[in-house]
């Protein structure tokens, strides 16, 4: 299992060196206050009218009461469209909003924690890729598609102390293991395991705030990408493809990753799945521009170099080019064989 953390840190001075804060940001943005509950909904949700009573909104907010809603001081709301993660803190008579921590790939699972005099709030969820697949419709012929699949795991740690969020992490992980990251509080001083093992990060809040992205360590990427820029974003627009993708938005998935290769245009994930896009639109030449370029920048993403040369496959089929197409499914074969390149290949 590849684990790898991406460091964001809001830009704060002095300029203090930070090795091993990968992945670890604090949180300048002092909140929304709001009255209540409906209010909360019009904070994350402006686009959509406003619940006509609180317990419709909290139907529509916390999808697991268990961590959200009014028997809770702080509360975490991880979108019903599994997009976003919030942070809802009670203050007195009113509330205070703390949005946009992270951006989700798919559904999450919280679990909060007391933490010192603080809470730890996790959120695990679903990090979604694209994998061949193929089956035969009703006039008998075999139709072959990439289909969304789990390809691993995201995770994202809140603290919360006095009515703030004082810091986030995130974390990625790949493969089918769940293993998240832990963290505990002694003296002061946090000690974070990032999610799939590995060596603790210990620091202290000071130390924390006195980091700034300048700082951050030219190992820490972000799963396919080249460069460790802005992951946040990158996690968000990948978010935002993806759901597109699955919803046959495919131009609005293109939009979302030509935002995600802005910042990062080694992002072999990105480039496979807007690929992707792009081969369902007709775009056969952009696709195989797509393709071939998720292949070089994915050396260590097997199943990312392994759609890519299947996708190069279903291009050549379209072509007319059998021979082209044979070659592209026996490298996807050779890279991670499934049922779909079997399918092609003809083997048992």
């Amino acid at each position: 299992m590849l684990t790898h953390l991406a460091l964001i840190l809001a830009p704060l001075a002095p300029v203090t060196p930070c090795p091993g804060l990968a992945g670890v940001r604090t949180l300048a943005d002092p909140g929304v206050l709001v009255a209540d509950w409906r209010e909360v909904h019009g904070a994350l949700y402006a686009d959509e009218a406003l619940p006509a009573n609180t317990p419709l909104a909290l139907d529509r907010l916390c999808t697991d009461r268990g961590t959200c809603g009014p028997a809770h001081r702080v509360s975490a709301v991880v979108g019903a469209m599994h997009d976003q993660v919030a942070v809802v803190v009670a203050e007195e008579e009113k509330l205070r909003i703390f949005k946009d921590l992270s951006s989700l790939g798919g559904p999450g699972k919280t679990t909060i924690r007391p933490l010192g005099s603080g809470t730890w709030i996790q959120v695990e969820a679903e990090s979604l890729g694209r994998e061949p697949f193929c089956e035969t419709n009703a006039d008998g012929e075999e139709e072959c598609v990439t289909a969304t699949v789990i390809s691993g795991y995201e995770y994202t740690d809140v603290v919360v102390e006095g009515g703030k969020v004082l810091w986030v992490a995130t974390c990625l992980t790949e493969g089918d293991t769940q293993a998240p990251s832990t963290l505990t509080l002694e003296a002061g001083q946090y000690a974070l395991q990032p999610c799939g093992g590995g060596t603790p990060v210990r620091f202290s809040l000071p130390h924390l705030q006195g980091c700034t992205a300048v700082n951050q360590p030219p190992h820490a990427t972000v799963p396919g990408t080249g460069t460790a820029a802005a992951p946040e974003l990158v996690a968000k627009h990948l978010a935002e493809g993806r759901k597109a993708t699955k919803e046959k938005r495919f131009s609005d998935a293109i939009v979302a990753f030509d935002a995600l290769l802005k910042i990062d245009e080694k992002h072999a994930r990105a480039r496979s799945e807007r690929g992707f896009a792009k081969l369902i639109q007709g775009d056969l030449d952009g696709a195989e521009r797509d393709f071939d370029q998720a292949i070089e920048h994915a050396q260590d993403d097997i199943k990312v170099r392994a759609s890519s040369w299947f996708n190069k496959g279903l291009i050549a089929e379209k072509r007319g080019n059998p021979v082209a197409a044979k070659a592209a499914f026996e490298q996807a074969h050779q890279l991670n064989p499934s049922a779909a390149t079997k399918g092609k290949l003809g083997l048992p």
